[in-house]
């Protein structure tokens, strides 16, 4: 199990990827986060938990 690794407050890297927060999303009433490529700078996974955003990511990276 591979773990994110903090870089500042909101801000994480894993497996590659910087998973940073958004803010809060008021309709849904959650904080928002998301996993941007640092290679490209193109966003690939959103959710609205640090923990779903890196769910996606270990299923994005093993279709690939």
């Amino acid at each position: 199990m591979v773990k994110a690794k903090r870089i500042s407050q909101g801000e994480y890297v894993y497996r590659g990827f910087r998973i940073h927060c958004v803010g809060y999303y008021e309709p849904e009433h959650h904080i928002a986060w998301e996993a941007i490529e640092e290679s490209t700078g193109e966003g690939v996974a959103r959710g609205f938990s640090k923990r779903e955003v890196m769910c996606e990511i270990d299923y994005f990276m093993d279709r690939v």
